[in-house]
């Protein structure tokens, strides 16, 4: 197992690193997060991690 996880972080490391530095330089103030959320969404429709996401409005 502890294969495995090596090559699966070895394989993404770059990517994901990538990816967290696209997120920190993305503006993100409070109530101002859409950029970051979009960041996110295409990140997780590119991994197929979902089919449609939306967030609930707080009320």
């Amino acid at each position: 197992m502890t294969d495995k996880l090596s090559a699966l972080t070895n394989r993404y490391c770059a990517e994901m690193l990538a990816f967290c530095q696209r997120l920190v330089q993305t503006p993100s103030l409070s109530g101002e997060e859409g950029d970051v959320a979009a960041l996110i969404r295409i990140e997780m429709e590119r991994q197929s991690l979902i089919g449609e996401w939306r967030m609930k409005s707080e009320e």
